[in-house]
């Protein structure tokens, strides 16, 4: 009798388990909301900061993600092409361009829905650059009135959408700008560096970039302007390359450029040489008066490559290829101070990037000639007090470089071929062998860091505090459906291994918890919206603090109990608090949009969203997949449409999806 009571309980238990896997892996048919629009949806989109926009045949709309109330409708952009949509970076506003072969020029504040800018009715009829003075509150415009071959210059008031100011034939190809706050920027042409008010248009200087060349055109009047039209309609976007680099004392800027040239000739057999070179240069510039510092500029043979603010002097790192001569800068001055008669020394390439350790400053540098497909990086260490290097010989990093992490003896180092630690004070590789690995195949804790290699199918772990090496995982991991990893995660109970449509777990004691599969759909660009979604994330992950550019001061105080809003706020009130002071009525909603999406990702879903086939490959599904078990938890269905029409918000983990003509279902998925 006992023994039967067991075997009813097992199988009731069996059974139970079986039920709850089969509800949990069941169809989301219930949209948490619905949204219809009465025409036609043409394309949605979710921006940068969480708000839906919805493109049908007669408007534009503003959908509230959060319960799919239409906020707002503009039946004047009706019909825009989805190829016309673009976020402008660092700021809510979206930019959109009519079908037209002379495009019109919308850009829209997505959360009111306020049209600041129609380029025909400011008298644009094409528009070249827009670019967002979210400090200065304004909208610089460059482009070209009806008949005019000039480029125009126009500010646009973000507040009203109204034209405060425009400028003709002042400004040619712009090469840089930089917003300085209390409605003042810089902007740089290929003649001139300005410092301009946004809301006037008054041009407090105007600086010559070679004021002995703008004497000469100066005194050839007609001639001159002549010329400069010529030379700039001559120049290709990306021949000139500026920047501006303030000062800590906020007095001065250093204004830095890059200049290319091309020239070709004929040689003895007939054959045209075609020769590229580069020139970089920096000056100091007085910010009140827009006076030189420096006598004379420094220059430098090669691309601006890194420049270094060093204690001790401004350290610049130009890119010549085998030609590169790295030198200091003095800040008073502009005396260059290193080497034989300052002229520098010689490294083997151009420095992309920088660390200061204990051992001095570590540069990377690309290897003259290697190519973009086989890249290979040397490294060594600069000492700033002599102007030297101390590794006899350089090290070798090959492949693009991913990650890099100083360590108290060593500098961890992963490219999408290979990860070490590099000894730094030798600049030799620790272990004999380095991993092979690939991209995005590294992740580090807080006293570990995991490495995975798609060719020894092996998940590895290194130790940070004593630099060791081993392998981790006991079997073999290899993905089906010749898929490659493309990510790592470390999870409560072990490393969790990534790809579109695979999934498995290495427990933190080398055992294999579990590896999924789930076929991806066999037809082309079904995927397409998946794929977005995952690399907005990664963008949103890798530019954290560059994007939460343009928000409110007024309403930081909201989040001070929250640490990561807390600092968020903190970043944003320093270069942003013009907006609330301004009294933007969209800006406490930008504010809590912004706060929201950071901190959902410096937390990971427990999930992850795939798409796959059920039914005999006869239905198409979206599946939210559970990290910790691989499991299937439930799953939206798309059928057999062949070019589905929805939107992946992997930060808020929703998805909008245009199951009939008229209307939007939004699903939303807890963590």
């Amino acid at each position: 009798m006992k023994t039967v009571t067991r075997i009813k309980v097992v199988v009731a238990l069996v059974f139970s388990i079986l039920l709850s896997a089969t509800v949990m892996a069941q169809e989301r048919n219930d949209a948490d909301w619905v949204a219809s629009f009465g025409e036609d949806v043409i394309w949605q989109r979710v921006t940068s900061f969480g708000m839906l926009v919805v493109a049908t045949t007669d408007g534009l709309h503003g959908v509230d993600p959060a319960t799919g109330k239409v906020l707002w409708t503009k039946n004047e952009l009706a019909d825009l092409p989805e190829s016309g949509y673009l976020p402008i970076d660092g700021s809510p506003f979206i930019q959109l361009s009519s079908a037209d072969e002379n495009p019109t020029v919308f850009i829209i504040e997505p959360f009111e829905g306020t049209l600041v800018f129609n380029s025909k009715k400011a008298g644009i009829d094409k528009v070249k650059d827009s670019y967002v003075l979210s400090r200065n509150l304004c909208l610089l415009i460059q482009g070209y009135q009806a008949g005019n071959n000039s480029p125009s210059l126009y500010s646009i008031d973000l507040t009203s959408g109204k034209k405060l100011w425009e400028k003709h034939d002042e400004f040619g190809m712009l090469t840089a700008f930089r917003e300085l706050g209390g409605d003042k920027f810089l902007l740089a042409t290929l003649w001139n560096i300005y410092k301009i008010n946004s809301k006037t248009g008054e041009i407090y200087w105007k600086q010559a970039m070679d004021p002995e060349a703008a004497e000469l055109m100066e005194k050839m009047k007609g001639v001159g302007n002549l010329l400069k039209n010529l030379a700039e309609n001559s120049i290709k976007p990306g021949d000139v390359l500026a920047d501006f680099y303030m000062l800590e004392d906020g007095n001065d800027f250093i204004f830095g450029f890059e200049s290319k040239s091309t020239s070709t000739k004929k040689t003895s057999d007939g054959k045209t040489v075609t020769t590229v070179k580069y020139k970089s240069g920096y000056q100091r510039i007085d910010l009140a008066d827009g006076k030189f510092v420096w006598t004379e500029g420094v220059s430098f043979a090669g691309k601006r490559g890194q420049i270094i603010f060093d204690e001790e002097g401004l350290i610049v790192c130009p890119d010549a290829g085998l030609n590169t001569m790295v030198n200091m800068v003095d800040y008073n001055t502009g005396a260059k101070k290193w080497g034989k008669n300052g002229r520098g020394f010689k490294v083997k390439g151009g420095v992309i990037d920088y660390k200061y350790t204990n051992e001095g400053i570590l540069l990377i540098l690309a290897k003259d000639g290697s190519s973009g497909s086989n890249p290979v990086y040397m490294v060594n260490m600069l000492d700033p007090a002599g102007g030297t290097l101390k590794f006899d010989k350089y090290a070798k990093l090959k492949g693009n470089i991913e990650q890099i992490e100083l360590l108290d003896d060593g500098l961890f180092y992963a490219t999408d071929r290979e990860a070490n630690i590099l000894n730094l004070s030798t600049g030799v590789p620790k272990f004999n062998k380095s991993i092979k690995t690939g991209s995005n195949m590294n992740v580090s804790g807080e006293d570990k860091i995991y490495v995975f290699s798609p060719a020894g199918k092996a998940l590895f772990e290194i130790d940070k505090n004593s630099e060791s090496l081993k392998q981790l995982s006991t079997e073999d991991i290899k993905f089906q459906g010749k898929e490659v990893p493309n990510a790592l995660e470390i999870r409560e109970e072990g490393v969790l291994i990534l790809g579109m449509q695979n999934i498995a777990m290495v427990g933190f004691d080398g055992s294999h918890m579990f590896h999924e599969y789930y076929p991806a759909p066999t037809i082309s660009g079904i995927m397409k919206a998946l794929n977005a979604a995952m690399a907005v994330r990664a963008a949103y992950i890798g530019i954290a603090a560059s994007m939460s550019a343009v928000a409110v001061a007024s309403v930081t105080a909201e989040y001070a109990d929250d640490p990561i809003e807390k600092e968020i706020g903190a970043a944003v009130t320093e270069a942003y608090g013009e907006l609330g002071a301004a009294g933007f009525s969209y800006a406490k909603k930008y504010m809590k949009a912004v706060n929201q999406r950071f901190k959902a990702t410096a937390n990971s879903p427990d999930f992850i969203f795939m798409m796959t086939v059920g039914d005999g490959r006869k239905d198409n599904r979206l599946i939210r997949v559970n990290k910790d078990t691989g499991e299937v938890m439930d799953f939206v269905s798309l059928g057999k449409d062949k070019k589905p029409s929805y939107e992946v918000d992997n930060i808020s983990n929703q998805i909008y999806y245009r199951k009939e003509p008229e209307n939007i279902s939004c699903f939303k998925f807890a963590n």
